[in-house]
């Protein structure tokens, strides 16, 4: 889940080297874009995403850095999809309910969508290799939340 996913990988690109607990969640490319596949083929629709956003804490102290990550639902019933990406790429948890928010949260905005699992699929595919500059978990969410799902910038908060 997003909560733990956060907590557990938005400092690694600090840290770095070393093995990560991904808290259950998972971080395979293939594995994300079959399940992606078999959502299309099932029908589903992601009809909703909560944008979260949340300052890092490393070891009980705050820093000021922030991460970012989604939690896409489709119609009621459904499983939800968490993402968020990070030097271990896309970090990814799929189940029945949505996961809890992290600590410290700065954003936590829920907006309406039309969005086709494919379509996500094709904007993983496409992630390059995290970049803590360049290439990081604001850019590569914002990126989803305007190119995919087509949102206005305006309408995000920062």
């Amino acid at each position: 889940p997003l909560g733990s996913v956060v907590s557990m990988t938005c400092v690694a690109p600090l840290l770095g080297g070393g093995e990560v607990d991904l808290g259950g969640a998972r971080n395979d490319l293939s594995g994300l874009v079959e399940l992606l596949k078999s959502l299309k083929a099932r029908s589903v629709t992601f009809t909703e995403v909560n944008y979260v956003v949340n300052w890092w804490e490393i070891n009980g102290v705050w820093v000021p850095l922030k991460h970012h990550g989604v939690v896409l639902f489709g119609k009621p019933g459904d499983h939800v999809l968490t993402l968020d990406f990070s030097r271990h790429g896309i970090v990814w948890d799929y189940g029945s309910e949505a996961p809890e928010n992290p600590d410290h949260v700065t954003v936590d905005q829920t907006l309406a969508i039309s969005a086709d699992p494919l379509d996500v699929a094709e904007y993983c595919r496409q992630t390059g290799d995290f970049d803590f500059f360049r290439n990081n978990c604001s850019l590569w969410t914002r990126g989803l939340l305007v190119k995919v799902f087509k949102l206005e910038e305006s309408s995000i908060e920062e």
